[in-house]
Formats: structure tokens, C-alpha cells, sequence
């Protein structure tokens, strides 16, 4: 059995800025964390050339027997001998486990597998789950094929397989998010690269941030394809007052930048609130009422700023708060059928938890 997982990220500013048709023109800038919560890939290998995936979040069994499959030995793994397949075979696989098998295909892995796919956070949340799945999916099969990449390696393929093969409407932080792990600040340069500036936070810094930082569950998950494709629009047509917008939001994420270094957490929250503000005109479906006056609510519970995680419409809602509001925010929330998800950073990235097929 091999065990990988993955993290997922909050956004707190800079979000819109690492998609191509934006930093291809103008360069982009991000300010992210990762947290506790996981993506987890599972491999086990099963004879008689079959194929299996499980995927436990969308409730997707795919399994299959492959005809010509002759045999080959367990020690065979990290050779791989496919000359024993017929090179003809595909996996046939579709919507949901279309990210899977992009990243099947790319290691040469069709046969003789059983796959289980789960995360601790429902998919379409906006915590970048689906990269998340990627990162964890391409740090698990290269493992299990004998071909270790590095965090940056895998960010890189992570991209490459959801924007340029997959065509997602996306950009480049979630991936480098998962594959490196802690919180950072990404630039996007017109070419492509990408620069990873890990913050440097003393440890009662960070610790305090966790403090201030509250997630709670809107209880919407939602496809932002719709969001995205929109927002991509608008950049790609010049349209003066997204790209203002965008401009602005870069702006403050070097400023964000500055005051997490020192500490400052309520200019940070101040921050927040601010990004929001901009973030909301860029597409009109990014809030609505419902998400407005859950955010106002919390705000005069007590939370300094915040915002919906990821490209907006449902999902999570992040606060910064004074801990000596949270109880308040708590209860202004839950009056709301809003329940806060605990979590903690996460400084390490995607791993192997456990390799017992070497």
C-alpha cells in the first residue's frame, strides 16, 4: 500500500492574479497558506490486469479487466513492463475522474492498480481541492513509478495537466500552494515562472494568525468554472474595471505581505476586508445576499475582515477576529446554521505518508 496527501489552501490576497490570460500581461502576486486538511491518494496493486477508482467524494466507482493482460511479477513495479499490455488499451474514463485519468496516462499507468480517492473537504468549497487532488495524485504515482519529483516539479506538471491539458479556466496557486506547503507569497512572471517566497514569521506570529483565523461552512459547494471562465473574459477583453481591480488586489498583497511579517494582525484583517471589497467586482455571482449578510453578521460580531475562499459563490468563509470576539462571531454565525471548521498551518506540502511496495 502507498498512502499520499496533499493540503489545501486558503487564498488571503492577490487571488485573480495568477491566471495566464492576467499575469501574462502584467504579472501576478499571491499571498497563501496551506492548512490541515488533506487530499489522499491510495495505491494498492491487484492482480489480473484490472483497474480500479474509488472516489469517495464524488460517490465514483470505475473498475475494468484488461483482455490481454498476461501476467507480470510483483517486483515488476517500477519497471513496469507494458509490453505484456496491448498499447491500444485506454482507460475510458470521464467527468469526475477526468483529473485521474490525465495523470494515469502520463505516468503509463493503465493496468494493475486500485486507486481510492478521498479529502477532508468537500470538493467545489474553495480551499483548491482539485489541485490539491492533482498535486497528491502526481506525488503519489511518481513515487509508486520510481520517479520522485521535487515540490516544484510537481506544481509544474500539476499546472500543466489542469490548464494546458484539461483546459481549466484556473491558475497556478492552488498547485504550488499543495506542493509546497506553509504560507507564501507567489509571483507570476509574463513568462511563466514562478517565484516561491516562503514567509518569514516568528513563531508567536504565526501562532497568533492561527488564533485570528476562523472557517465556517456555508453549506454551498458550487462549480466555479462559471466564475472563472467570466472573470477570464473580462481580463482578456481589457476590461478597464476587472483589471483596476486585479491591479489593486496585487497591490495589497505586498502590503498583506508586510504586515504579517511584523505581526500586525488587525491591519492584516483590515486587508482582508479590503480584497474582498474588490474581489466582489469582478463578476456579479462572486456574493450574493445570502453570503453579504452572513459577512456583515460576522462583522458585527466582532471579525475585523474576511472573504469566500476561492473564486467566490459558496464554499468557506474566512474571518480574521480578535480572539476575544470569537465567541461572539461563533454565535452570530451559528444563529446562521454556520458551524466553525477548526484548523491549524500546515508547513510541509505534499508527502508519502506510507510506502510498504518498495
Amino acid at each position: 500500500m502507498l498512502i499520499a496527501r496533499a493540503p489545501v489552501r486558503i487564498s488571503f490576497a492577490g487571488g485573480g492574479t495568477d491566471v495566464p490570460a492576467y499575469y501574462q500581461q502584467y504579472g501576478g502576486m499571491v499571498i497563501n497558506t496551506t492548512i490541515d486538511k488533506y487530499f489522499y491518494v491510495i495505491v494498492n496493486q491487484v492482480g489480473r490486469g484490472a483497474t480500479q477508482i474509488i472516489s469517495a467524494d464524488y460517490k465514483t466507482l470505475f473498475s475494468v479487466t484488461h483482455p490481454n493482460f498476461r501476467g507480470r511479477r510483483r517486483s515488476d513495479r517500477l519497471t513496469q513492463n507494458f509490453a505484456q499490455f496491448d498499447p491500444d488499451i485506454k482507460l475510458d474514463l470521464s467527468g469526475d475522474l477526468v483529473l485521474p485519468q490525465a495523470i494515469l496516462e502520463y505516468f503509463g499507468l493503465a493496468h494493475g492498480q486500485s486507486i481510492f480517492l478521498a479529502s477532508e473537504i468537500p470538493p467545489g468549497t474553495g480551499l483548491g481541492s482539485s489541485s490539491a487532488a492533482a498535486v497528491c495524485l502526481i506525488k503519489a504515482f511518481s513515487t509508486y513509478r520510481g520517479r520522485e519529483m521535487n515540490k516544484r516539479e510537481n506544481a509544474e506538471l500539476a499546472c500543466h495537466i489542469e490548464i494546458e491539458k484539461l483546459k481549466m479556466p484556473i491558475g497556478k496557486q492552488d498547485q504550488y500552494a499543495s506542493a509546497f506547503g506553509g504560507v507564501n507569497q507567489f509571483e507570476f512572471a509574463p513568462d511563466g515562472t514562478v517565484t516561491v517566497n516562503h514567509l518569514q514569521m516568528a513563531r508567536n506570529i504565526a501562532d497568533g494568525l492561527e488564533d485570528w483565523l476562523m472557517l465556517f461552512y456555508t453549506g454551498v459547494s458550487r462549480h466555479s468554472t462559471s466564475i472563472l471562465e467570466k472573470q477570464k473574459a473580462s481580463m482578456e477583453s481589457e476590461d478597464k474595471k476587472v483589471l483596476d481591480n486585479l491591479h489593486y488586489m496585487k497591490e495589497l498583497a505586498l502590503s498583506m505581505k508586510h504586515c504579517m511579517e511584523n505581526g500586525d494582525l488587525p491591519t492584516f484583517g483590515a486587508i482582508l476586508d479590503e480584497g474582498w471589497q474588490r474581489k466582489k467586482q469582478l463578476v456579479s455571482s462572486i456574493s450574493n445576499d445570502s453570503i453579504n449578510d452572513l459577512y456583515q453578521a460576522a462583522k458585527e460580531a466582532g471579525a475585523i475582515g474576511g472573504k469566500i475562499t476561492g473564486a467566490g459563490g459558496g464554499g468557506f468563509l474566512l474571518l480574521c477576529c480578535p480572539p476575544e470576539k470569537k465567541l461572539s462571531v461563533v454565535a452570530a454565525m451559528s444563529q446562521r446554521n454556520l458551524k466553525e471548521m477548526y484548523f491549524k498551518l500546515e508547513t510541509r506540502g505534499a508527502h508519502v505518508v506510507l510506502d510498504n511496495l518498495s
